[in-house]
């Protein structure tokens, strides 16, 4: 059974792929903020062309257990797979993380 298989994640859209991964201080925030817990909400907010797509991207490329393996995003072992969260609102504030500058 692939790896990405038990937990039947749909995804609403899919995400226009971002040509050349130029990696963010951003990437690196929200990856420690699921490794803490995720707690709370997570907004990831710019201008146009600031990489909040691309971020979003490349994080669900390589949180193990939610897309399958690819050679350009391996997954990363800092971050612990996602568990059958329950997606109903969060009374805990959204964590800030630093805007994203262009």
């Amino acid at each position: 059974m692939p790896e990405h298989d038990p937990l039947r994640i749909h995804f609403a859209h899919r995400l226009l792929r971002a040509r050349d991964w130029q990696h963010r201080p951003e990437f690196d925030y929200l990856l420690d903020w699921w490794r803490n817990g995720g707690v709370g909400g997570c907004a990831l907010v710019g201008i146009g062309g600031a990489g909040k797509t691309a971020i979003a991207d490349r994080f669900l490329r390589v949180l193990p257990g939610v897309m399958p393996p690819s050679p350009t995003s391996p997954k990363t072992t800092r971050c612990p797979r996602p568990n059958a969260r329950s997606s109903s609102p969060s009374t805990t504030p959204p964590t800030p993380i630093t805007p994203l500058a262009n």
